[in-house]
């Protein structure tokens, strides 16, 4: 008997434990009723619906979990506190403020209103996120529109200005210069109108000796003095310095000629010319083995009158020239004796060393 009742209770423990580690069965879940999802302690909502917040923010801790429930779903929630309710569980349990999943960039946390209401912020638009940028963007047009309308026309003036004055320095020194030259130009004029005028109070002096020790000659008309072109010439009619054919000096010539080279030779920075004279009459046969021409004649004569100026009055032979022009330099006409007469002469004339005759 007790063995009996000893393996009766072994077996209903064995039994017993079998039963144990076996899982439960699950109750089979119906779909709520409308009354009793009104009468819940959780809060039910449609998908996508706002969640309310509970009235007293400090017993969201305390809160049951809010489910949304899709009402055409077939499958159990699997929500042990809601026996008998069928769907599918779409959204999480509503998270305190700061952790709540749905939290992105942009949007607020939730915040507690004056009232003790809990709301979430509104998510903030993104064109207010642009407008910094937009306002940075329009200062750099503006600028650049500033900088096109303004500054650089005022820097292409600005260049053409500093050019203008660029030349109009370049002008003044130019001008500077020109004046400085036209000065010294005015200065060396005037530095030769003196000069000039100093050459013709000599000459005019040079012309009054002259007529004054010729005064016997310039009487009888042998010799002539004149002045132009700033020199002093002194015409010698030929038969005061030469017989009759011949090139050789008579005693009166070179008594006269000696009064004029002492009076010629005292003007500084002078030539003395001597330039032979002839008529138009051909040379007479008995004169052809001499004189071949009037060209030989004339300058035979001038060579005479220079060679007894430098020997006999020492003129030096630098300021001293020859000339023979024959028949072809007249003062008169060759048609009658008397104006044949003036042109047969020995022109002695001062003059300065450019206008030697070469």
């Amino acid at each position: 008997m007790t063995n009996t009742k000893d393996e009766k209770a072994a077996d209903t423990a064995n039994q017993g434990e079998g039963e144990l580690s076996r899982p439960p069965t699950p109750a089979p879940i119906r779909p709520p009723e409308p009354a009793e999802l009104a009468s819940a302690a959780p809060e039910q909502t449609e998908l996508g619906s706002p969640t309310p917040a509970p009235a007293d923010p400090t017993a969201l801790d305390s809160a049951p979990p809010t489910v949304v429930v899709s009402r055409d779903a077939d499958e159990p929630i699997g929500d042990t506190t809601r026996p008998g309710t069928r769907g599918r569980v779409v959204a999480a349990p509503r998270e305190p403020p700061g952790t709540d999943a749905s939290f992105q960039l942009g949007q607020l946390p939730a915040t507690d209103t004056e009232d003790g209401s809990h709301r979430t912020a509104p998510r903030q638009s993104g064109f207010f996120g642009l407008v910094p940028w937009l306002l940075l963007v329009g200062t750099l047009l503006a600028l650049g529109l500033v900088v096109v309308r303004f500054y650089m026309p005022a820097a292409d003036a600005l260049e053409q200005r500093n050019g203008e004055l660029e030349a109009a320095r370049k002008d003044a020194a130019r001008l500077q210069r020109q004046v400085e030259a036209l000065e010294g130009s005015q200065q060396e004029l005037a530095d030769k109108v003196a000069q000039r005028e100093s050459e013709v109070q000599a000459l005019q002096a040079t012309q009054e000796e002259l007529a004054a020790r010729l005064q016997n000659e310039i009487e009888k008309g042998n010799v002539a003095i004149s002045q132009a072109r700033g020199e002093v010439v002194v015409d010698l009619i030929d038969k005061i310095l030469f017989d009759s054919g011949e090139a050789e000096l008579n005693e009166s010539g070179a008594e006269v000629l000696r009064q004029v080279g002492e009076t010629l030779s005292k003007v500084p920075d002078k030539v003395i010319q001597v330039t032979g004279h002839t008529d138009s009459l051909p040379i007479s046969d008995k004169l052809k083995e001499t004189f071949p021409s009037n060209w030989e004649l004339s300058t035979h004569r001038a060579t005479n009158v220079v060679r007894f100026l430098q020997d006999e009055v020492k003129v030096p032979g630098e300021r001293l020239a020859a000339v023979g022009r024959s028949q072809f330099d007249p003062i008169a006409s060759n048609k009658n004796s008397k104006g044949r007469r003036r042109n047969r002469r020995i022109e002695v004339t001062l003059i300065p060393l450019r206008n030697v005759e070469r």
